[in-house]
């Protein structure tokens, strides 16, 4: 099977052996032609800006591993959160959204809980240290829904609370969440609303079908892990973006390959609070580089291959 966007190795070559091909297995393993045509034109992107990047240009904060930030689609003959059609609409368009985990109530006493945290709670990775959040890393609606896309043995290895201010001019262009990972593609983030997230305040935005270009360039893999503009623009220009308004207690899952953006908060009164979670396939192999931040904790099934290096669940409680 040919992965979608694959790495950057020759040029004409890649660009029309992904044209040429990818499509056309796709929909051998889809029967989509919806899906075909997408990758049709996400193969065109990536065909017309692939020559003038190739040699220049990197797509993730650790060039020297030479990770594969290819897409490779989600087999799942019986899942048991999805249906068929979400875990194809998950190859296609790269996320799932709008999906229930808490009531608004149960969201508003999380956001409540990382306030009274203080600094604790803001840093990165709260799941190594508090309980709580723990148990949302590893809570049952959750792990159905992963396993659908990950299999049965999985690590969360990334996590955080992010609480963007009222009036706040905060954001984040354009990028993937694979190019912070010392691990291949593969991925999946949940984004968990702690209070309703919408286009005033800063809801995420999102580019369809973007994951299935690959890793794309960024600006400086040293600093600024944002996509280059012109491939930014080329991506929006004809894919299009969205946003992902979400009620409290509502999360959306999303490739680390998705093209997605954060907008600042224009609300004069309102905060936007929110936890990320990202989970990845213990059968990954994660690389162990001083620039990485990964701090894996098992979450289910086993670290059969032994790859990750574990940490236990944490037991404080704040």
């Amino acid at each position: 099977m040919l992965p979608v966007g694959g790495r950057r190795s020759t040029g004409l070559q890649a660009g029309v052996s992904f044209f040429a091909l990818s499509a056309f297995e796709y929909v051998g393993l889809k029967g989509s032609a919806v899906l075909a045509c997408k990758l049709a034109l996400v193969a065109t992107i990536r065909f017309g800006n692939m020559l003038h990047s190739f040699a220049t240009l990197m797509n993730t904060r650790y060039p020297e591993l030479g990770l594969d930030l290819s897409y490779h689609p989600v087999r799942c003959d019986s899942p048991n959160a999805f249906t068929l059609e979400q875990i194809a609409q998950f190859n296609a368009e790269g996320y799932l959204t709008n999906l229930d985990l808490f009531s608004e109530d149960e969201a508003a006493a999380l956001s409540r809980r990382f306030d009274q945290c203080g600094g604790e709670g803001a840093k990165l990775n709260p799941h190594t240290r508090i309980d709580w959040v723990w148990e949302i890393a590893e809570n049952e609606r959750v792990l159905a829904c992963l396993q659908d896309l990950l299999g049965e043995n999985i690590v969360c290895f990334i996590s955080q609370f992010i609480d963007k201010k009222p009036g706040s001019k905060t954001s984040v262009e354009g990028h993937q969440d694979s190019s912070y990972f010392a691990v291949d593609a593969g991925s999946v983030n949940l984004w968990i609303a702690l209070g309703e997230a919408d286009e005033e305040n800063g809801c995420l935005w999102f580019v369809p079908g973007s994951h299935l270009l690959g890793g794309l360039p960024v600006r400086n893999p040293a600093g600024d892990l944002n996509v280059v503009e012109s491939e930014l623009e080329a991506a929006v220009n004809r894919l299009g973006k969205i946003p992902i308004p979400l009620k409290a207690g509502r999360m959306v899952i999303f490739s680390d390959l998705l093209l997605h953006i954060s907008p600042p908060n224009k609300s004069a009164n309102r905060n936007r609070p929110a936890l990320t979670l990202t989970y990845a396939s213990a059968q990954k192999r994660p690389h162990d580089h001083p620039k990485a931040r990964h701090e894996p904790v098992l979450c289910c099934g086993g670290d059969v291959s032994g790859h990750w290096k574990l940490l236990p669940p944490p037991t404080a409680v704040l």
